[in-house]
């Protein structure tokens, strides 16, 4: 086990890390424009197939679900918001009665987006996306061919997220050869695990279960030395409710 004040040293450094990288990731939400004709839809690349998580790792919560279909494949043409997009994002938003449901959608309508609108949708998306539903959207962090902005807002908002979606995450990027932000995966790794990890990258995947085991035991033991909550007063008999 860490010490307390290295522990709390570790947590400050990741929440100035992902704060980093969810400000390069905001924008300017946009305001949905009113319906105009909509722009031709160009032909998709095809879709790539994404590599297997290994399954020795423990898993993030929602795994048991199948992830989201389809990776981002930019769509050719000019850039920029176009109002069909708008119009579409604007009826997600307002019209869907659970914000699951329009997290949901909105991942679904990524693929057929340029590069700005999977921006815009992905913001969106993070903001309405449970926990127990991350793995949906793993596959924007972990797919090499996802524009780099994309990448980055999911990125930055897993760091937000608790540790075991995150730090499974952050293995992958890191054991992935080429991928795009491999260094940044590892220099968060180095923050959370400490020099158990910088000098023996090779066990990583041990040092993350390890990690993980280690957390979920000390919730385990916070919970247990939490005292129940007090019942709520009752009112006294005659009393006016």
């Amino acid at each position: 086990m860490k010490s307390g004040p290295l522990r709390l040293i570790l947590l400050f450094a990741v929440v100035i890390a992902a704060a980093f990288f969810m400000w390069q990731a905001a924008g300017v939400k946009s305001t949905p424009k009113p319906t105009l004709p909509p722009a031709q839809t160009a032909a998709q690349p095809p879709t790539p197939t994404p590599a297997a998580s290994n399954p020795d790792l423990l898993p993030m919560p929602g795994t048991a679900s199948a992830p989201g279909a389809g990776l981002p494949n930019t769509v050719p043409g000019p850039d920029g918001l176009r109002e069909e997009f708008s119009e579409k994002l604007n009826q997600i938003l307002t019209e869907t009665e659970s914000t699951d449901d329009a997290a949901r959608q909105l991942l679904a309508l990524i693929p057929t987006c340029n590069t700005a609108e999977q921006v815009e949708a992905s913001q969106h998306a993070a903001n309405l996306l449970p926990d127990t539903e991350f793995n949906k959207a793993s596959q924007f962090i972990l797919n090499p061919a996802t524009p780099r902005e994309v990448m980055e807002v999911w990125y930055g908002d897993s760091l937000n997220r608790p540790v075991e979606i995150h730090l499974p995450l952050l293995v992958e990027m890191a054991e992935k050869a080429g991928h795009p932000m491999q260094e940044e995966a590892m220099n968060i790794l180095d923050v959370i695990l400490g020099p158990d990890y910088t000098e023996n990258r090779p066990g990583l995947r041990d040092l993350a279960k390890k990690y993980l085991a280690e957390q979920a035991a000390e919730n385990a033991d916070a919970a247990a030395s939490t005292p129940p909550a007090a019942p709520a007063p009752q009112p006294l008999p005659g009393a006016q409710q």
